[in-house]
Order: C-alpha cells, then structure tokens, then sequence
C-alpha cells in the first residue's frame, strides 16, 4: 500500500485558485473602482439639491396652502449673493416680518453639517445668481459651466 501525505495542496489546486481569483478580479475590480468614483458624485448631487431647496425652498412641503420650507428667494425676494446668505442675514435682505410674512428667515441650510461651500472634491461651488445656477467643477476641478449651460463633468443645479 502507499502512504500518502496530506500536506499542502497541488500544483493544479494552485493554478485552478489563482485562475478563479483572477478572473473574479477581472470583474470585480472595475465595478469598485465605479463605485469609488460614483460616491463623490453622489454626494455633490445631494448636497446642491440641498442648497437648492435653501435657496428656493420646497414647493412639496405646504400644509394649509402654506409653504413649509420657503427657501431665501421667496422670503427675500431675491436669490442670495453668496452662499454664506443661507445662513447669516444679508444686509440686503430685511428681517423677518411675521405679519407680512417676508424678510430673512433663515438658516436655510444647517451649516453645522459638513462643509456646505465646498462639493466632494474640496472645490467652491459657484452660485450665479443672475443665471440662477449653482455649479460644481466636478472632479476635473475645472469650470466648464458657461452661463446656465452646463459644460463637461461640472455637475449643476438650476434654482
């Protein structure tokens, strides 16, 4: 009879794993990386959403024909100058008059909640009040954006 030792795994087991992990990472590999790059975006997309619901308010949120969530342009009449506007009064904006329901009546954006001036890649976003868009560079960096016509991987918001 032979004795067979058990120790340790054949040369074709070898090849048969590393073949299956490589073809497992052929796939997998590209769909992280997706993944990777996908998330930034994502998160810029919701947080210019969530500007834009500061800057013009929330027409969904009404309860009794009233506007829940009106934003600064409704209460101020004007889109802000700056992103900063959101959450400091502007001086060109009065305040709030609670019978005539206008004036700055903000915050309108929580800024204890990350950084709400910069996107994911750590770049300003821009806010063109007179084209009434906010823009992200997107993560080229670089503003491609012309007017209200989005350029490039810049990622906008129209408000």
């Amino acid at each position: 009879t032979m004795i067979r030792s058990d120790h340790g795994f054949t040369m074709l087991e070898l090849v048969m794993v590393i073949s299956i992990l490589g073809i497992i990472g052929v796939f997998a590999v590209p769909r992280l990386f997706d993944l990777a790059t996908a998330a930034p975006r994502e998160a810029t997309k919701n947080e210019l959403l969530a500007l834009r619901r500061g800057i013009a308010g929330d027409a969904n949120l009404a309860s009794a024909g009233t506007y829940q969530m009106r934003g600064f342009l409704i209460d101020c009449g004007a889109a802000p100058a700056a992103l900063g506007d959101l959450t400091v009064r502007p001086a060109s904006c009065p305040a709030w008059n609670a019978f005539l329901k206008t004036g700055w009546n903000g915050p309108y954006i929580d800024a204890n909640v990350g950084n709400y001036t910069l996107d994911a890649w750590e770049t300003a976003y821009t806010l063109d009040s007179g084209n009434r868009i906010l823009v992200s560079n997107g993560p080229d960096r670089v503003k491609q954006t012309v007017g209200a016509t989005c350029g490039g991987d810049d990622l906008c918001m129209l408000f």
